[in-house]
């Protein structure tokens, strides 16, 4: 899963997009740790998780 969403980001960014966010579920730990790992840092919210990327 990781690789494809390095390859999603990937294309994203070739096309304008900068921003992504994950709603993510506070129970739901493993896609918690996946969405850190790949950079994303949790929100005001609580649950939803943003990655800038090329900014």
């Amino acid at each position: 899963m990781t690789e494809a969403l390095g390859l999603l980001f990937t294309y994203a960014k070739s096309v304008g997009i900068n921003i992504f966010y994950a709603d993510i579920d506070e129970g739901n730990v493993r896609s918690q740790a996946l969405f850190k790992k790949l950079g994303f840092e949790l929100g005001k919210e609580g649950h939803i998780y943003e990655l800038q990327i090329g900014t």
